[in-house]
């Protein structure tokens, strides 16, 4: 049975923390995430609403690498295009509010020179063949799985076994987020996405699909229009495809006059379920002034593959607000059969720690290796006040002007035996936020 999906333009919602009471509450919805990165060209979509999801008229500021390059008037959705390389920040004002709401965004041009050749990411440019038709294209997903089949012989045999794949909307936000196998043709649903619109004085024709672990994106380009020559993207999925597994997909025309089948992977040295990952974690959300916060270095994976690339020095750097101060940083035993050597330096602005360590030959810890690569203990200032929003986060800086603020080379660093730079590991820059409420 085939069922009928139309993309919307403006899907992610993005959550910025908990207001106290009597605070209205207001959330960011654009068509990139927040701490995304998106290539040049790109066109930004960006909204406020409010806790019903109905549009709030709000002002615009964008600020580029620090200074402030495009402001616009309230309006109830803002539409900019990015050309050049940059660290972004948009900041909504809601009307008649001293409230304002940011999301931080980089535009970088190894989206396109690195991860469009392959990689982690898979470019699916649409056919000529399906798109010069100017009808809708439908398209279906499947996998390949390894099947044990038993013969009369005694010895199984090894088989791959196409699956068919539907994509489910749980929640009903109009993305996609869960993959459902089915067993039929009939079972096995259409999604339909537009050939062509016409929107922000832009006449918009569909152009590609990019497929990653965690989401699947489409790209329209601009034919003509305020923005010919751009593309803007918009996410289908907030799932996506296993590392270094097979998959396969089936495009055809609305009205059936052309077709076309690809099979399509995404490489790496390792899979989804051992990916080698630094990111952050807290069971905290929300703090009063003068509380202490927990939050753990998680690294899963990371000793494993450092083990198997003879990896014997990282460094990381945490970044946090003014208004948490460090107080303690503990280390644990990370890396089996050796001697792990640990050290952290504060930056003296008291906003920023590097964290080291190092794998020597020698006699090793006696505790069980734990995957946490660091813990860090902070304090919330007495003068932090309701409605602060305190982040602390992995730092990755592109621009050498802003290393003054760190204590050391402020970003991941992870070197051999040999002193040569590693690469494969993961770093998830996401903040984890806290927000100040008080006592109760």
């Amino acid at each position: 049975m085939k069922r009928w999906l139309f993309l919307a333009i403006v899907l992610v919602f993005l959550l910025f923390g908990c207001l106290p009471k009597g605070v209205p509450y207001y959330r960011i919805a654009s068509n990139i995430p927040d701490s995304g990165v998106v290539a040049p060209k790109s066109v930004i979509v960006v909204s406020l609403r409010d806790d019903k999801g109905n549009p709030v008229p709000s002002s615009l500021e964008v600020v580029k690498d620090g200074t402030t390059f495009l402001e616009k008037a309230d309006a109830e959705s803002h539409v900019f295009a990015v050309e050049d390389e940059g660290v972004y920040k948009i900041v909504l004002k809601p009307v008649d509010s001293s409230l304002k709401l940011s999301l931080k965004f980089k535009v970088l041009n190894f989206e396109r020179e690195i991860y469009e050749d392959g990689g982690t990411y898979y470019i699916d440019e649409i056919p000529t063949s399906l798109t010069d038709a100017a009808t809708d294209i439908m398209i279906r997903f499947y996998k390949y799985a390894s099947e044990v089949l038993e013969t009369t012989t005694g010895e199984d045999e090894e088989i791959d076994k196409r699956v068919r794949l539907n994509l489910v909307d749980t929640d009903g936000d109009g993305i996609y987020d869960k993959w459902e196998e089915v067993e039929t043709k009939d079972e096995h649903e259409w999604i339909q996405l537009p050939h062509s619109f016409n929107y922000y004085n832009t006449e918009w024709r569909i152009w590609t699909l990019v497929y990653s672990e965690d989401k699947i994106v489409v790209r329209y380009y601009g034919v003509s229009g305020d923005y010919e020559g751009h593309y803007i993207p918009s996410t289908l999925a907030v799932v996506g495809f296993d590392l270094n597994l097979p998959y396969a997909r089936y495009m055809e025309t609305y009205d059936g006059s052309a077709n076309v089948y690809g099979m399509f992977k995404l490489h790496e040295r390792y899979d989804s379920s051992t990916k080698p990952e630094f990111y952050l974690t807290s069971s905290a959300t929300q703090v009063s002034p003068g509380d202490e916060v927990v939050v753990k270095v998680k690294a899963p994976n990371v000793a494993r593959f450092a083990e198997l690339y003879d990896v014997r020095y990282m460094q990381l750097t945490i970044k946090f607000s003014e208004k948490l101060s460090l107080k303690d940083v503990q280390f644990h035993n990370f890396m089996k059969y050796l001697k792990d050597m640990c050290a952290y330096r504060e930056s003296s602005v008291g906003t920023s720690v590097a964290l080291y360590r190092g794998f020597v030959m020698g006699e090793d810890e006696t505790e069980e290796p734990t995957d946490t690569f660091a813990t860090l203990v902070f304090d919330v200032s007495e003068e932090a006040t309701t409605g602060d929003l305190l982040t602390v986060s992995i730092v990755y800086e592109p621009w050498w002007t802003t290393y003054g603020l760190y204590p050391d080379v402020p970003n991941p660093v992870f070197r051999n035996v040999e002193n040569a730079c590693v690469d494969g590991f993961v770093v998830d820059g996401a903040p984890l936020t806290f927000s100040v409420g008080g006592d109760e």
